[in-house]
């Protein structure tokens, strides 16, 4: 999607649906990485420097660092350098913890802001300290009726954009201004999309 188009116009409408490819499931967004596991044992539930479970839904890299997401242990920080794990898990109550222990998707835009999908959460920003500010997608959920919590993926599109797959659909979050597009579901296509699993940019 060129840089050029913008958001309200039909380059960019046109052009945001050219460049999505979505992968449509009912099934819970999950993948293992046995290599991941193999090498990185889960050792117990109760050792810190190891993976949090054995289940991997997602993985993201950058640099020195290695992000995880799992199944239940919610997200793993692993340092290559000094071979350190740190586990951020879901704590009843407290509204600064990740909001669910289900991590599908981990990307870290441009700008720094590190955002983080999970399933039954919401989408999650990473704030300094470890903490999180978490909400729901402006998708309604196909079985509550409300705003989505059920975050599968996350893509980002090169003209400043956070592209948010979820159950109930597809949701496009502006970097600029932190606020989702408004998507009207009786004249595009985007906002007629259903049940993402997965995303993928295409340059």
């Amino acid at each position: 999607v060129s840089s050029h188009d913008t958001p309200g116009t039909n380059n960019f409408k046109h052009a945001i649906k050219r460049k999505l490819i979505n992968g449509i499931t009912r099934q819970r967004f999950k993948i293992i990485c046995p290599r991941l596991v193999h090498v990185y044992p889960a050792k117990s539930s109760n050792e810190p420097n190891s993976l949090s479970t054995r289940t991997v839904n997602s993985l993201f890299s950058e640099g020195n660092t290695l992000w995880v997401g799992t199944a239940g242990g919610g997200l793993n920080r692993y340092e290559r350098a000094s071979g350190v794990f740190r586990h951020f898990k879901h704590i009843p109550q407290d509204i600064h913890s990740i909001p669910s222990d289900y991590v599908t998707a981990i990307y870290r835009e441009p700008d720094g802001q590190l955002y983080i999908g999970t399933w039954g959460g919401g989408l999650s920003l990473m704030l300094p300290g470890g903490t999180f500010s978490s909400s729901p997608v402006p998708v309604t959920s196909p079985e509550t009726g409300f705003q989505n919590v059920f975050v599968s993926s996350l893509a980002y599109h090169p003209g400043g954009f956070l592209i948010v797959g979820t159950e109930g659909g597809i949701a496009v979050r502006e970097t600029a201004t932190g606020q989702f597009l408004s998507l009207n579901s009786a004249d595009e296509t985007l906002a007629r999309i259903r049940d993402v699993g997965c995303l993928l940019m295409l340059s």
